[in-house]
């Protein structure tokens, strides 16, 4: 098993030293790994407490990164590497349920085509995750055979490190209940199971609770829902310990059917419940609908996950093999079901990532696993060549014939493959570079302790690498309500920034709502004002288009001046700039000052001035509200015919 797999995962691994970049999420987990070392907490900026996640993922970069010294393509090389062992971990679990060949197939297939083997991103929390999910499962599984309460502990405090690594993981809590159901697991081992869960999980809690006055997780539920899921679970407890103290509980499972009946129902239950929970706490869930579930699947998930079509024959296999009253598999198909409540929830959201499919993806190769190896045992049996031989050996040559070319085919991606190559030798677009030349110069050239006001993209990165040595703090942008950093999405869903569009902008943002965001002199210089802060650091931001290009009007103001230029390789499709840039306040007054903008935008405000004013009154708004003219950035066909329109309108347009 070792070899096939550290080819296959040496080969993936060699992939991702080509083609990872470094998104948002990993400097968030960098920044949060280094305050909890320097003992401020698991924060962003060492200030507010971000216990939306657990530590577990951030205290692992975070002790990396002392071996390291804050470089992230090394911190990044080393989490991937620890990825191989979730093949390893999937291979002993199905070894269990199907033997070592279909241990191998499983393991195989785990390192060629789960989502995270072509997963670019640096720092990737679910492959932990998996692995922590994977290594609960299996002490499960030993702790039955070794009739040992120590490894059902261990088990529930695996489950808990699982959870406070990544929230979702939580859909798996009944496990132990499913364990005691269908495996015959003593209630001493259950008992022993949630124990070991609780100890682990217990002090996160109170923290969040001490830091936050919040609930982890529960939190972020409405009051009535969490009145009502506290008042569940009280009558669930209530009801219990009656049932325990009449008998009824030693009853039932006294009797193999009363506690496999009791295991499924608490797993319905609770997948019916969760699912109904995390749709009541998502705002897109009233978007969801057959259709865009179809059309999110079949663009985004399928194309991600090689071989879909035998993943299906795959779960039938083991609903199969637990109607058949195998222990193991009904334990294996209750482990499926509970990830239901999670995949509707990634219905609702449509990620663009298929990533987050990534447990349920796992489970579902370890079964595909089983079933090729069932139908090679059953082609090979020494029987007469009677139909049952002959289509397992039909089926086993089907499922061959469909993966081992497209194993071949990753193969080669992952010798191969170069995104910078293709695109001319650049880096890619979200490569550190840039990055790691601003965090330089900020070492050398800004004092430590100094205030630095930033945009969203690449700060958390930034400010890492140099260490936290500065005062961060997030750029807040100009709302209808109120000024509002740029971290959460700029503005409310239906803030119209046309109608009340601020003084002074220097950056201006609208979609064709009329609604969007702005960037203005008075805002920014209240902001720097209050936090004691001179410099301000704008990076690329694809949510943001054109306000890392507003740095030359803020300038041109007299107001800043630009001290640091990190220019950012590889987008050859965009109009915007990349890069970072720093600027410095100069203390001067600011003078006239365009506003920068995109085509896009000055599309769409032409459309809502005109729908405002009509015809004849739209240019006059439009010269009110930018008195002293508009930047238009781009030299593309869209952006020439919009700068030739503003030119109609403002005496000021470049």
């Amino acid at each position: 098993m070792g070899p096939l797999v550290l080819a296959i995962f040496g080969a993936s691994l060699l992939w991702f030293a080509r083609n990872n970049r470094v998104f948002v999420d990993d400097g968030l987990y960098l920044l949060e790994g280094l305050n909890l070392l320097e003992g401020r907490g698991v924060s962003i900026f060492g200030d507010e407490q971000e216990t939306i996640r657990g530590p577990v993922f951030p205290l692992m970069v975070g002790v990396v990164s002392l071996v390291f010294d804050r470089d992230v393509g090394a911190i990044g090389m080393v989490l991937r590497a620890l990825a191989v062992l979730n093949p390893i971990l999937l291979h002993l679990l199905i070894r269990r349920l199907a033997g070592p060949v279909a241990g191998l197939l499983a393991a195989a297939l785990a390192a060629a085509f789960s989502y995270t083997a072509v997963l670019t991103q640096t720092l990737n929390v679910d492959a932990v995750m998996v692995g922590l999910l994977l290594g609960a499962i299996l002490l499960v599984i030993v702790a039955l055979d070794r009739s040992d309460v120590r490894l059902a502990a261990a088990s529930g405090a695996m489950l808990a490190l699982a959870i406070l690594t990544k929230e979702t993981a939580l859909a798996l809590l009944p496990m132990g209940l499913a364990a005691g159901g269908l495996l015959g697991w003593p209630a001493r081992s259950v008992a022993w199971h949630y124990a070991g869960l609780a100890a682990v999980c217990l002090p996160w809690w109170i923290y969040v609770l001490v830091s936050s006055g919040e609930v982890y997780l529960v939190g972020q539920l409405s009051t009535a829902l969490a009145v009502a899921a506290a008042a569940g679970v009280l009558l669930a407890g209530s009801l219990g310990l009656v049932l325990w103290r009449r008998g009824t509980v030693a009853d039932v499972y006294a009797s193999e059917r009363g506690r496999a009946a009791v295991a499924w129902a608490a797993v319905g239950l609770w997948v019916v419940v969760l699912t109904g929970l995390l749709l009541s706490t998502t705002p897109e869930a009233g978007e969801l609908t057959l259709g865009s579930a179809e059309s999110y699947v079949r663009k985004r998930v399928l194309p991600a996950t090689p071989v879909w079509y035998l993943l299906g024959p795959a779960f039938l296999y083991v609903v199969v093999r637990a109607l058949q009253r195998h222990r193991l598999w009904s334990f294996y198909l209750a482990l499926i079901l509970m990830q239901i409540p999670v995949c509707v929830l990634l219905l609702a959201l449509r990620y663009t990532l298929a990533r987050q499919f990534l447990v349920v993806q796992t489970l579902l190769y370890g079964a595909l696993a089983a079933l090729a190896a069932a139908l090679l045992y059953a082609a090979l049996e020494r029987r007469p060549w009677a139909s049952p031989r002959a289509l397992a050996a039909v089926a086993a040559g089907l499922i061959a014939v469909i993966v081992v070319p497209t194993a071949l085919g990753r193969g080669r991606y992952f010798v191969t493959y170069d995104r910078g190559a293709l695109e001319g030798g650049k880096p890619d677009n979200q490569l550190n570079r840039a990055a790691r030349d601003m965090s330089d110069y900020m070492e050398k050239n800004v004092p430590a302790g100094e205030g630095v006001i930033s945009s969203w993209h690449y700060s958390y990165q930034v400010a890492y690498q140099t260490g936290l040595d500065q005062s961060w703090e997030q750029l807040d942008l100009d709302c209808p309500e109120e000024p509002r950093s740029l971290v959460a999405t700029a503005c409310g869903t239906g803030s119209e920034i046309w109608t009340d569009t601020p003084a002074r902008t220097v950056w201006f943002r609208l979609d064709g709502e009329c609604t969007g965001a702005a960037m203005s002199l008075g805002t920014v210089l209240a902001q720097m004002e209050r936090t004691s802060s001179d410099y301000l650091l704008l990076t690329s931001d694809r949510r943001h288009p054109g306000l890392f290009d507003s740095a030359p009007q803020l300038a041109a103001s007299g107001a800043f001046e630009i001290v640091h230029f990190s220019p950012l390789e590889g987008d050859v499709t965009s109009d915007n700039g990349q890069g970072l840039v720093l600027l410095r306040r100069t203390g001067r007054e600011p003078g006239p000052t365009p506003a920068f903008m995109t085509a896009a935008t000055v599309g769409h405000a032409i459309k809502c001035s005109r729908a405002e004013h009509g015809e004849e009154g739209y240019a006059e708004r439009l010269r009110s509200t930018f008195p002293d003219g508009v930047v238009i950035s781009g030299e593309k066909p869209i952006s020439r015919f919009y700068r030739a329109r503003a030119e109609q309108i403002f005496s000021s347009v470049s």
